[in-house]
């Protein structure tokens, strides 16, 4: 799912106008490692969470220790999406991050994909 959920979140992220973020970087507290997409000027990070990696309770109790040192230490915020909000609900979670990204100061707006979309509106 990594890739296929990076290619969904890429296209999914681009038309709503959310901000450039970086892919894979590498954590700066608690456990080493690499987050999916992290805004670190918002101090957001979005994890893009696929069976393969992320399906036992040893993988998700690592993710979940994470995200605590990352609120802790760092003071960011992680918003953990699967499949679904990934893949097939793009729109609607994109325009979710993008509020998140406004809790955080983030000045700008999202906008719906097409006609039909109500984006994270609905």
């Amino acid at each position: 799912m990594a890739e296929t959920a990076a290619i969904a979140w890429r296209s999914a992220t681009e038309s709503p106008g959310l901000p450039t973020s970086i892919r894979q970087s590498g954590t700066a507290v608690g456990r080493h490692g690499f987050r999916d997409v992290e805004d670190p000027k918002w101090d957001v990070i979005v994890e893009l969470d696929g069976r393969l990696y992320h399906d036992g309770p040893a993988a998700q109790d690592a993710d979940m220790e994470r995200d605590l040192d990352a609120a802790v230490f760092a003071s960011k915020r992680t918003l953990r999406q699967g499949w679904g909000q990934t893949v097939e609900r793009a729109c609607r979670t994109a325009g979710k991050v993008g509020r998140e990204l406004n809790n955080h100061g983030w000045p700008g707006t999202t906008t719906p994909c097409g006609p039909d979309c109500h984006g994270g509106f609905a």
